[in-house]
């Protein structure tokens, strides 16, 4: 595990079943998001969160829940963790998930970055916080690229600005 990836004082064997435990609560917090509980989900992800505290897939999908639950500053202090600093970009160029070294997750976190982002932008306008979601969106692309979840906040940002036309 990297810095910051696990709680203190965990090492050896203890580091590789909190990973597995925290891959098997992230998958049991996804079904019960997709069965609309993100009540239940949450919960499952707050006990991730404190094994495994710079889970940026964890801490994405838990946003998510708090939004669902209507508690935007909660949504956006998760997103705002997740991204803060170099640490998500460090994770993204290297193809890694959170500690979680396989190649093949790499379409899968960017998926999830993508859709953290564009959560994370949406906040932020609604805030009011136009100048924010902007320079948040310029970051976003200069190190995700474009795809779907950007593309829509850039629209939704567009919007916003009063730019309508551009927005469609």
């Amino acid at each position: 595990a990297g810095s910051g990836q696990l709680a203190p004082g965990t090492t050896g064997a203890m580091a590789d079943r909190v990973g597995a435990a925290a891959v098997a609560g992230i998958s049991e917090a996804l079904d019960a998001l997709s069965s609309g509980d993100p009540a239940t989900a949450r919960t499952i992800l707050d006990g991730v969160l404190n094994d495994s505290p710079a889970r940026i897939d964890a801490r994405v999908l838990r946003a998510r829940c708090h939004r669902a639950l209507g508690d935007l500053s909660a949504a956006r202090l998760d997103l705002e963790t997740a991204f803060d600093g170099e640490t998500w970009i460090e994770v993204h160029a290297s193809g890694a998930m959170s500690g979680i070294l396989l190649k093949s997750h790499e379409e899968q976190l960017n998926t999830l970055l993508g859709d953290g982002m564009g959560l994370l932008i949406a906040i932020q306008l609604e805030a009011g916080e136009l100048d924010l979601a902007r320079q948040t969106l310029l970051d976003a692309q200069a190190t995700l690229g474009a795809g779907p979840h950007l593309a829509a906040a850039e629209a939704r940002l567009l919007r916003a600005a009063g730019e309508t036309a551009e927005g469609w």
